[in-house]
């Protein structure tokens, strides 16, 4: 979905997404050392987390795409599957969303990058290819939107967005919050993340 029909969509009606998919899949299949890899290796028991998800959801549902970039990945090796797995997840998602009762726009999860980079210290070049390669994967599959969420640093939330907004024009939201234990309120107070997020968004 364009920006300019996403945002028009908004005028009229409120967007509630799905949630807890993370909790149902590790309720179906168990702990995984990747739950992206899920696409692939439970199939089945992930199709049915996301028409449990799609019914829920009233107008959005997450893909299971959360991780599926390279710099999570290629320590499992699986650095190349980057485009199969979030093909994949489209597919799946796009598979159950014909379940629902209603139209339900499909949402690419993108996640931060996680600890690692905290150890390996990416350049910020570095960290938006990883980005942009998802979000390309994700785009080519088709959908609706891509949604970078659950950041700890708006630094690399910020990261995110600039590679998406250098090829795509989905729609794109994010979170309206930054979260985990890694985020500090003194070093980016949320009003300040707030304000550095609508700059970048909409200049």
């Amino acid at each position: 979905m364009k920006i300019q029909d996403f945002n028009e969509r908004l005028k009229d009606a409120i967007l509630i997404a799905d949630g807890a998919m993370g909790s149902m899949l590790h309720e179906a299949v168990g702990s995984q050392r990747c739950f992206d890899e899920v696409n692939s290796t439970s199939r089945k028991r992930y199709s049915v987390c996301t028409r449990l998800t799609s019914k829920r959801a009233r107008r959005s549902s997450k893909r299971n795409t959360f991780g599926a970039n390279r710099f999570k990945l290629a320590p499992l090796g699986l650095g190349e599957e980057v485009q199969r797995l979030n093909s994949r997840g489209v597919k799946i998602a796009r598979e159950a969303r014909e379940s629902a009762s209603r139209e339900v726009l499909i949402a690419g999860s993108i996640g931060p990058l996680g600890v690692g980079v905290q150890s390996r210290h990416p350049s910020p070049e570095e960290i938006q290819d990883v980005f942009h390669e998802q979000a390309l994967a994700l785009e080519e599959r088709g959908g609706g939107l891509l949604h970078p969420r659950t950041f700890s640093y708006i630094e690399e939330l910020l990261l995110a967005i600039d590679a998406i907004r250098s090829f795509s024009g989905f729609a794109h939201r994010c979170p309206a919050h930054l979260r985990g234990r890694r985020y500090d309120v003194r070093r980016c107070p949320p009003a300040d993340a707030a304000a550095q997020l609508k700059n970048r968004m909409f200049k």
